[in-house]
């Protein structure tokens, strides 16, 4: 079963780590850099949406053409972003939506979409690993 929705785990934890990231304040000043902030968004969004395409590409193996589900990964990351974004401001007290923020996550998605094709050989020999 692991096998099977190796990716799929992978995405929902991603998902959780990325909610719980956002929307909970920690001590910690983990990222104490200039535009470090910025970079977490960045990368965390990319790894959002390769996983999202790799776990739709297994998980609907053949049923719709990769670009499709490669356009669907990205929207649906952006919305989920804007989402966090708007979460933090409204039900958050001590975290607010950034437009830069999510124009980090954007730049991340798009990274994302336009190495997908080189990295696939790499998540087809991990997916046959597993």
């Amino acid at each position: 079963m692991f096998k099977k929705h190796f990716f799929k785990i992978l995405f929902i934890s991603w998902v959780i780590v990325i909610s719980i990231l956002s929307l909970f304040s920690f001590n910690a000043q983990a990222i104490n850099m200039q535009g470090g902030d910025k970079l977490a968004h960045f990368l965390f969004y990319s790894i959002f949406t390769l996983l999202m395409i790799a776990t739709l590409r297994y998980e609907c193996s053949g049923k719709f053409p990769f670009w499709k589900i490669v356009v669907l990964s990205g929207v649906l990351a952006f919305l989920f972003g804007v989402f966090i974004e708007f979460c933090q401001d409204y039900f958050t007290t001590n975290r607010m939506m950034e437009v830069k923020d999510i124009q980090a996550n954007a730049l991340g998605i798009v990274f994302a979409i336009l190495i997908i094709k080189p990295i696939e050989p790499l998540l087809e020999a991990l997916k046959r690993k597993i």
